[in-house]
């Protein structure tokens, strides 16, 4: 392998690593839904409320793309 190849290859597998490290973290999970679902889905024992007209998660998901 050249140099050039080992090099991305570490770029490479070092985002993989970050990537999956982050989307473990359950903290990360709540700061994120926090931030984008709890405008119409109720995601806390603590919220006031949700909304009735919310769209899926896979319809919110696929709209982000």
């Amino acid at each position: 392998m050249g140099r050039l190849h080992q090099i991305g290859f570490v770029v490479l597998v070092s985002a993989v690593v970050a990537t999956s490290t982050l989307a473990a973290n359950p903290d990360q999970g709540e700061t994120l839904v926090k931030r984008w679902c709890a405008g119409c889905h109720l995601v806390a024992a603590d919220q006031k409320g949700a909304t009735t007209e919310a769209p899926t998660c896979v319809r919110c998901k696929e709209a982000r793309l």
